[in-house]
């Protein structure tokens, strides 16, 4: 039997019945560290996607009239009417000469170029296009949100390739 003394020194037992682990009063268990590294991870993985998308839009297959679409707009937004002009139809050419074209043009701030719909029929095709514009303001300061122009262009097939028709604003506004 021990003193007294002893007895009174010696730790209650816990209501497991083990002794407390040493060293591990305020440590972290496995389910918890277990949460933080898997947290440090998700992050980790959004912003590796996030880094690893382009910065730009890119040319999409012209085979297809949206591809025409997409990549008549990019080519405004990168400030290369020659380039846009060159998908205009013959009939589009012949309505509007390059010198007027470029003054109806200008460089866009457009941000996102969204392809919504495509509807072909026979050679003729109808692609509706979403640009995004950025806009800034709201109730929060640093607040910002976006401006949507929807169109539908018209395209004709001529001699095998999409161009875009005379029924529409060249413009990107």
């Amino acid at each position: 039997m021990q003193p007294v003394a002893e007895q009174q020194r010696a730790e209650p037992p816990r209501a497991s019945g083990r002794p407390p682990a040493a060293g591990r009063g305020h440590g972290l268990d496995r389910f918890t560290l277990g949460i933080a590294i898997g947290g440090v991870a998700l992050v980790a993985v959004v912003f590796a996607v996030l880094l690893a998308q382009p910065k730009t839009a890119q040319p999409m297959d012209e085979a297809r009239p949206a591809g025409v679409v997409h990549n008549y707009y990019l080519a405004l937004l990168n400030d290369a009417p020659r380039l846009a002009y060159g998908y205009l139809s013959e009939e589009a050419q012949a309505k509007t000469p390059y010198d007027q074209f470029a003054r109806q043009v200008a460089p866009g701030r457009a941000e996102r170029i969204r392809i919504d719909d495509e509807r072909v029929e026979d050679d003729t095709a109808r692609v509706t296009v979403r640009l995004s514009y950025p806009g800034y303001g709201g109730i929060f300061p640093f607040s910002s949100h976006e401006n949507t122009i929807a169109r539908t262009v018209v395209l004709r097939r001529e001699g095998g390739e999409w161009k875009l028709a005379p029924t529409q604003q060249y413009g990107l506004w």
